[in-house]
């Protein structure tokens, strides 16, 4: 225990390794990682099990990357959002949202980003405008989450549990290691036991990773940014597209299911004049059609990334209408946040300076 460990970014297995390499037994492991990722210690000293030796040598070798919360904003529909500002002084944010229809009482998703800025370049989302900066550690994806769990609880908001979602500032494929490594902590039973069915990657189609997510053996939920029935309008909306048409990404998500046996969920940002003509979701039905999955619309949040956006062609209720009457599952996302900018499309990196 020669060096300085942040343990937020390690898992169980890693927690008590360390430890018995220093000299303690195993059962302490799991006293600790129970304490930070359970309890979300904030110090060493509050962990009364340990022995005041273990809690002194603590303080010394390891140490908890908690970000600074620079901004709390809490919407008229009680998603929150913060920005948080990391040790480099480099800033995020992180969104809670609250369901209350009778199905899901009572439970939070948790909106996590996996990096600073978006090198995939949406035409249509906040999140890159500012560019790329790095990708996000394990400790900081995870310190989003005891964040916004903490504030929740100092609240007195009570939860009957947890969805992990990766579609805050960034591409979670594009940074797997630290996201999967993240997935593990936040999913270990003695921590905040996530279920893998409860988390959500998010994705603008990285194909190869998306066949390494598959061959993990985690039943956890994959959800492709499609946006666009064919390569010509993906391409302008989605520049990924163009190293990842849209045959071979149908035939990555058909892989997953079938690896996974969990429906992939496509998600399509209805924009005003740009991808809501009814001959698009024609189109939608067709290249969809007999694949297992969800189609989740989600309605243009106005966030300045598109320099224009011309009237509605057709109403998203419309748009709905011709997926659903044409055998798709599909369902319209209930946009919350947009009051404090927290919604779909309008998470976005800030400067380092005042908001």
């Amino acid at each position: 225990m020669n060096y300085r460990q942040n343990l937020l970014a390690m898992t169980l297995n890693e927690t008590t390794e360390w430890l018995v390499n220093g000299g303690y037994p195993r059962y302490r492991g799991d006293q600790l990682f129970n304490a930070v990722h359970h309890r979300l210690v904030p110090s060493f000293e509050q962990i009364s099990e340990l022995p005041a030796e273990l809690r002194s040598c603590l303080s010394k070798c390891a140490y908890l990357e908690l970000p600074t919360v620079i901004q709390n904003l809490v919407s008229s529909d009680a998603s929150r959002k913060l920005l948080l500002e990391l040790d480099d002084e480099n800033r995020i944010e992180a969104v809670v949202i609250k369901h209350h229809r009778q199905e899901i009482r009572n439970r939070m998703t948790l909106c996590l980003s996996s990096q600073i800025g978006c090198p995939v370049g949406c035409s249509f989302c906040c999140s890159g405008q500012d560019g790329f900066v790095r990708n996000l550690n394990a400790g900081e994806i995870v310190s989003q989450a005891h964040a916004l769990i903490r504030l929740e609880k100092e609240a007195n908001v009570q939860s009957e549990g947890l969805n992990i979602v990766f579609m805050g500032m960034g591409e979670p494929l594009l940074n797997y290691q630290e996201v999967k490594r993240a997935m593990q902590i936040l999913h270990e039973p003695k921590g905040l036991n996530i279920s893998w069915r409860r988390i959500t990657v998010s994705t603008a189609g990285v194909i190869p990773q998306i066949y390494r997510l598959a061959g993990e053996g985690w039943p956890i939920n994959l959800a492709i940014s499609l946006h666009a029935p064919d390569d010509a309008l993906r391409s302008r909306l989605v520049p990924l597209n163009q190293k990842y048409p849209i045959a071979k990404l149908l035939t990555a998500a058909k892989d997953y299911f079938e690896v996974s046996r969990r429906r992939v969920t496509f998600e399509y940002t209805v924009i005003p004049g740009v991808n809501d003509n009814l001959e698009y979701a024609r189109k939608l039905v067709t290249l969809l059609k007999g694949m297992p999955c969800l189609i989740n619309l989600i309605p243009y949040n106005k966030n300045g990334s598109l320099t224009s956006v011309a009237h509605a062609s057709s109403p998203v209720g419309a748009f709905l209408q011709v997926l659903t009457a044409g055998g798709m599952q599909a369902s319209v996302r209930t946009s919350r946040g947009t009051g404090i900018n927290a919604a779909c499309g309008q998470l976005r990196s800030q400067t380092k300076k005042a908001w």
